[in-house]
């Protein structure tokens, strides 16, 4: 969560994929919400919010209104309703962060949910036409599924975030939802570039977890500085893109645009080639000078590297048999085929495992001082290379 300046907030809901494409889609609104709603107050869609949360601590879909058509998904994944965390769910927290947008029929709530011993963040957003919910989206940011633990979470009540605006402190609505996605902006490919305001004591808050302005959050050291100063430095520069965003709520009278969309980190194949090259750079410290071969569809990048890194680049024939054999006549530590077999002879037997190489690959991250796997490889020079090309025969 974020706070922008005084006069508007953001809650962005976040989940990262793997997958990256090029290029960058600009937020446009939906046509479809443009069409004439019911009119609805804020009372209605907090009514309908907490008879929906009513049913789901009972385990009984069947007390909500549901419309006839209803789209009802649980950390992205479409489901059947009652499936998933009405299956499982055993208590809902406390902390009860919640808000409106009247004018699309939306309502959304921050909280706790627990199944049987695990405590999680939970964001849920429905939409209500005619008293009845046509869309639920939940999310449940189960520690169980993270990378990185949140450790000392604590979900409180935030004075910020419930304050209802007088008339005159209100932003339009367009421009909230430009300074929600300004942020997006900046957060995508992080330069240092700021893309929209941040207020002096703007706080983020992950997960139940302070992000910024912490020093005791040891996970991540950049937890000590404030929102503006992480992104200044460019600290979120791994975000390769923030895709698919929605802005489906906004609640102008407490300031609060509810966001999301999805965080791609890196998404692109580390080939054979550029494999070779990151382990050579490890192999030659203790193998100075050592022999590296690689086979016949290899890129130039390959040889140049292990040349610089001084070692002596050999290329030779495809196939595995033929590689092994290359090793024991020259006595190289290393090798590798484009089709991504590498063959360790240092610490290892001289053939292709491929369990082995991925430890080799996990010691090589784990030692990188804080550097990705993307950031290694996006620091050899960019190669065309001539795809693989094979053609069908008959077997006669």
């Amino acid at each position: 969560m974020k706070s922008l300046p005084a006069l508007a907030a953001i809650l962005a809901v976040l989940t990262a994929l793997p997958a990256a494409a090029a290029g960058q889609e600009e937020w446009m609104p939906d046509a479809r919400l443009n069409g004439a709603l019911p009119p609805v107050t804020r009372a209605d869609l907090y009514k309908s919010l907490d008879a929906y949360l009513a049913a789901l601590k009972s385990h009984d879909p069947t007390r909500v209104n549901w419309a006839p058509s209803v789209r009802n998904t649980e950390n992205n994944v479409a489901l059947i309703v009652g499936d998933g965390l009405w299956a499982t769910v055993t208590a809902l927290g406390p902390y009860d962060l919640r808000m409106a947008d009247t004018k699309t029929g939306q309502v959304a709530l921050f909280t706790t949910a627990t199944e049987t011993e695990e405590t999680s963040a939970m964001a849920l957003r429905l939409k209500v036409v005619d008293g009845r919910v046509t869309e639920a989206e939940t999310l449940v940011l189960r520690q169980s599924d993270s990378g990185i633990k949140f450790e000392g979470q604590t979900f409180e009540s935030k004075p910020a975030m419930n304050e209802m605006l007088k008339p005159e402190q209100r932003l339009p609505r367009n421009k909230m939802i430009a300074l929600a996605n300004g942020y997006f902006e900046t957060l995508q490919l992080n330069d240092g570039t700021l893309h929209t305001k941040f207020h002096a004591n703007c706080k983020r808050v992950e997960n139940g977890v302070q992000t910024t302005n912490n020093p005791n959050f040891a996970v991540v050291p950049v937890a000590r500085l404030g929102c503006e100063e992480q992104f200044r430095m460019g600290n979120y520069r791994y975000d390769d893109r923030l895709r698919a965003r929605r802005f489906p709520l906004v609640d102008e009278e407490r300031g609060i645009v509810l966001g999301a969309g999805f965080i791609d980190h890196s998404g692109r194949i580390v080939w054979g080639d550029q494999l070779l090259a990151l382990y050579a750079a490890v192999v030659l410290k203790s193998h100075p000078g050592a022999t590296i071969i690689a086979d016949v569809k290899a890129s130039q990048t390959l040889f140049d590297e292990v040349a610089r890194l001084g070692g002596t680049p050999l290329m030779f024939k495809t196939g595995h048999s033929l590689i092994k054999a290359k090793m024991a006549e020259t006595g190289s530590p290393l090798a590798g085929e484009m089709s991504g077999h590498i063959f360790f002879a240092d610490r290892y037997y001289g053939f292709d495992d491929a369990l082995y190489a991925a430890v080799r690959l996990l010691g090589i991250v784990a030692r990188s001082d804080h550097e990705t796997l993307a950031h290694r490889r996006d620091r050899l020079p960019h190669m065309v290379n001539t795809p693989e090309m094979r053609f069908d025969c008959p077997d006669e």
